[in-house]
């Protein structure tokens, strides 16, 4: 089933009838997770600055909390939420598909002025929230720290720090390469781009976040390196064939790389995106 047939009546719609409803700006990402025997891109990013969200009163952090509850939060998880609120300049509401599995995520973006900050760690930039929509015992919190690193071969080393010496390893630093500064300089300056740190409470999960917006690269131009990393993967050609015609002239976003809670290796790649590809009334 497709993002918006499996998410509509799990929150996607009352998001959709909240942004319209108050005029509220929206920005929108797609995503593609590539892990064994695993192509998957029934994964979305939702952001609105709570400014938009605070203009209006009390009921702003109200409706959140309600897109939550539709999207089967934990009630642990939207106390925190409400607890953090006032510290956040953006909230980002997740679908994904896993499997059979229906992930729902909050994440809160931390205002860098927030006075709550003083009580956080000051590297602190995402607490994101996540859980089950079918199973109620799984619900975890993961924390991203900015690592302030400039040179990229800082970047580059956190990156793929996590990966042993394979061939998913050597296709993954070839991705990584074409949003390099300057390929011949391994000590170049590549203090426009930020890289996050991502643990996650309870588990042993590490991976890294590098936001690449400003390389301005298209997927098209990275197609042949993502054929090479799902097959290292021995994912699924056809369907990232045809994601990749789909999407191949959107906007690369992120890249996050690592192992997950399973201590499972993925390569995600998030990108720009059109919301009205999400016909929801």
């Amino acid at each position: 089933m497709n993002l918006q047939g499996t998410f509509a009546e799990r929150g996607l719609k009352a998001l959709r009838r909240m942004v319209v409803d108050h005029q509220l700006p929206l920005m929108f990402e797609r995503s593609l997770r590539l892990q064994p025997n695993t192509v998957e891109d029934r994964r979305a990013l939702f952001s609105l600055p709570t400014a938009a969200l605070e203009a209006l009163g009390a009921n702003g952090l109200s409706e959140v909390l309600q897109i939550c509850r539709v999207m089967s939060s934990p009630n642990s998880h939207r106390n925190s939420i409400q607890q953090f609120f006032p510290a956040a300049e953006f909230i980002h509401f997740g679908f994904e598909c896993s499997g059979d599995n229906l992930i729902g995520k909050c994440y809160l973006e931390l205002s860098p002025s927030a006075s709550l900050r003083e009580s956080l760690d000051s590297r602190l930039t995402f607490i994101g929230f996540k859980w089950s929509m079918l199973d109620s015992s799984l619900a975890v919190i993961s924390r991203y720290r900015n690592l302030n690193a400039t040179r990229w071969n800082d970047i580059q080393r956190a990156m793929l720090s996590n990966f042993p010496q394979t061939p998913l390893a050597d296709a993954s630093g070839e991705l990584l390469e074409c949003f390099g500064p300057n390929a011949a300089n391994l000590n170049s300056d590549a203090s426009d781009l930020r890289l996050l740190q991502v643990t996650e409470e309870g588990s042993d999960r590490l991976s890294h976040d590098l936001n690449v917006y400003v390389r301005e690269r298209s997927i098209e131009d990275v197609a042949n390196l993502l054929v090479d990393i799902s097959h290292q993967q021995q994912g699924n050609s056809h369907k990232l064939a045809e994601w990749i015609q789909q999407n191949s002239t959107a906007t690369v976003g992120h890249l996050s790389m690592g192992l997950n809670r399973y201590q499972i290796p993925f390569v995600t790649l998030y990108h720009s995106a059109d919301v009205n590809q999400l016909s929801l009334p």
